[in-house]
Formats: C-alpha cells, sequence, structure tokens
C-alpha cells in the first residue's frame, strides 16, 4: 500500500509552518523541498516573501541569503501587492528537481503560484511520485490547491491552536512508516 502524502492546513497563525519545523527536525532522511518566509516591514511598510530551500544540502534557513532571484512576492499591510511566478517556475522548480529516498517538503503551497505553470506541474507530479510528501497547503481556493487537496495519494489535516501537539506526536508516528 502506497503511503498518503500528508497535507496541513488551517487558519493564519495556528502553528501549520512551526509544526513542520518540528516534523522536520523529527526526520532522519534526506530532506528536498522549500520554506517560505515573509521579511519584516521595511521603511516603506512592505514585506518581501521569499523562497528558500528545506534540502539538507541547503544552508541553515536563516543564513541563506535574499535576492531578486528567489524573492517570489511583495505585500504590505493590506495583503500581497506583487507575485512573481516566473521565481516560482525558475527558483521554485529548481527547489522540486533533486529526487532522493527521503521526502519532499513544500511550505507553503498558496495562491501567489496560481500563475506559475510550470511550478504547479512540477508540484503534482511530485504528488503523483512515491517519495513522501510534507506540505502546507494554504487555506484559500484556486484551481491549483482544488487540484493538490483533490489528489488521491494524499491526507489532509487541520490544525488547530488546541490540536497541533497531539497532532505532531500522531504525525511523527505516521510518518515512521514511510521509511
Amino acid at each position: 500500500m502506497t503511503q498518503k502524502h500528508i497535507l496541513l492546513t488551517g487558519e493564519m497563525g495556528v502553528g501549520k509552518s512551526f509544526l513542520i519545523k518540528r516534523l522536520q527536525a523529527h526526520l532522519t532522511c534526506l530532506v528536498n523541498g522549500f520554506f517560505t518566509i515573509k521579511m519584516p516591514p521595511d521603511e516603506a511598510g512592505l514585506s518581501a516573501v521569499y523562497m528558500r530551500s528545506a534540502s539538507n544540502g541547503a544552508s541553515d534557513l536563516l543564513t541563506q541569503t535574499d535576492s531578486k532571484e528567489n524573492q517570489i512576492g511583495l505585500c504590505n499591510s493590506k495583503g500581497m501587492i506583487a507575485c512573481y511566478p516566473n521565481v516560482f517556475d525558475n527558483f521554485g522548480c529548481k527547489c522540486l528537481e533533486e529526487s532522493n529516498n527521503g521526502i519532499w517538503l513544500m511550505d507553503e503551497l498558496g495562491f501567489m503560484e496560481s500563475e506559475a505553470l510550470k511550478f504547479q506541474a512540477s508540484v503534482l507530479s511530485i504528488l503523483n511520485g512515491s517519495t513522501p510528501v510534507l506540505a502546507v497547503v494554504k487555506k484559500r481556493s484556486n484551481p491549483f490547491l482544488e487540484a493538490v487537496l483533490a489528489h488521491p495519494n494524499t491526507v489532509l489535516y487541520e490544525v488547530t491552536v488546541a490540536n497541533r501537539d497531539a497532532l505532531y506526536l500522531e504525525l511523527c508516528e505516521k510518518m515512521g512508516t514511510w521509511f
């Protein structure tokens, strides 16, 4: 039986990214994929959003260098004002190129990549594969996210403040069956 890929969703601020980082720390296998990081606002009130590699071979998330090559968006206090699909299709696809016998980690899949068709195809191709996936999926609706959520090889978990610690233990056990 094929193990189901694990998708996490939930409201903003409940700890989805924190949970996925806790789960990543529990892993002893190779890791590939990406994290998205929203930076604090600059003097103009703008926050850059970057994609960073989650691969074991990549440097620590906090020390990775950011540039226009991995900047996937820009937002202000009211929301997203610019998305860069070409960055998803270039840098994002590079994060999803390496194949291994470990795990794919994706934090997070959302609306910013709605025009990044090459990136979307890479994500869906990975979901078709047998390498386990642990991903955060933004709680929004668009055709790409609907395709991810409807994928037959996935199981969706709703993260809440109340269940995130119990979910951590449950998912550690579930991920232990992957290898």
